[in-house]
């Protein structure tokens, strides 16, 4: 008992790090492609932040707080972590290919996927951006809401960058 507490506390303060941007995190996604595996580390501590914010709009809907909104804007960050934690496994799996011609074969197809996030990023963006602007009643929805529409679009940001880099 003792000990899987002491562990869900060490997990706790890593997580705390990561989110941070910390001892693990960036501050700034431009910088993240300077080092080897800090893309994965960027995009798993995206994957951290938009299921923070999934968390946050679960808790305003379970309170009965614009509760179509807020679950809506669940799924958004819902579907954001999973492009995030996808692109990570892409990209890892991609920097333990050895073969420089796996490499070539593999960046094309990555790269379409990076191009069809990005898509999905930006119609997720335009649709939170929109319900703020519309219907939103909420200040502590609408403040959520912005700021993860911004976190959206740093994600893009980097996947952008990332999809243009050349192999």
């Amino acid at each position: 008992m003792m000990n899987a507490m002491m562990k869900r506390g060490v997990l706790s303060v890593l997580v705390a790090l990561v989110l941070s941007g910390g001892a693990f995190g960036q501050s700034h996604s431009k910088s993240v492609a300077d080092r080897p595996g800090s893309r994965e580390l960027y995009l798993q501590r995206q994957y951290l932040l938009f299921t923070r914010h999934n968390t946050t709009f679960m808790d305003f809907a379970h309170n009965h707080i614009e509760q179509d909104l807020t679950m809506e804007f669940a799924r958004e960050a819902s579907a954001a972590s999973g492009h995030a934690s996808a692109v990570g496994v892409l990209l890892t799996i991609y920097d333990q290919l050895s073969c420089r011609a796996d490499r070539a074969m593999a960046w094309p197809l990555i790269k379409a996927e990076l191009a069809s996030y990005v898509t999905l990023l930006d119609t997720s963006a335009k649709a939170v951006d929109h319900s703020v602007a519309s219907y939103v009643k909420t200040p502590a929805v609408a403040t959520a809401a912005a700021r993860m529409k911004q976190d959206i679009g740093e994600l893009k940001s980097f996947l952008e960058s990332t999809e243009k880099e050349q192999r």
